[in-house]
């Protein structure tokens, strides 16, 4: 439970939530930030258990490949199919391509299973740890 409260107080802190008398303040938590917090918690849940054997978000490993990923794919859907099935994704579209070659032709193991939730959780997590 004491990691459920660290989490929580990082996520109000850089939500912005305001401190009163070193206590965080959760009057001022909109349903909005509440669903940012739930869906990060739940992200980070599903990224450590498919994603951080190869992509540990720590100091000691550069995680310069998640960093921005969103914004570097041409439209979400096909950054989406790649979690999902990255050779099918390295077969037709060109960034992959590019991605694939820059890291020693290594193709990332599929998970057809994930849905768009869970997917969107995961990065959000991913863009909140690596701010």
């Amino acid at each position: 439970m004491k990691w459920l409260t660290a989490i929580l107080i990082i996520v109000f802190v850089a939500l912005g939530c305001k401190q009163k008398n070193n206590a965080i303040s959760t009057d001022t938590i909109s349903e909005k930030d509440s669903a940012i917090i739930i869906n990060y918690i739940a992200g980070k849940k599903l990224f450590e258990s498919n994603c951080s054997v190869c992509h540990p978000l720590n100091k000691h490993v550069n995680p310069q490949i998640l960093i921005g990923i969103e914004d570097r794919w041409k439209d979400k859907d096909l950054l989406y199919e790649f979690i999902r099935n990255s050779q099918a994704v390295i077969a037709k579209d060109a960034y992959a391509k590019i991605m694939y070659k820059e890291y020693n032709k290594t193709a990332m193991p599929s998970f057809p299973n994930l849905t768009d939730k869970q997917i969107e959780q995961m990065l959000l997590y991913v863009k909140i740890t690596l701010r």
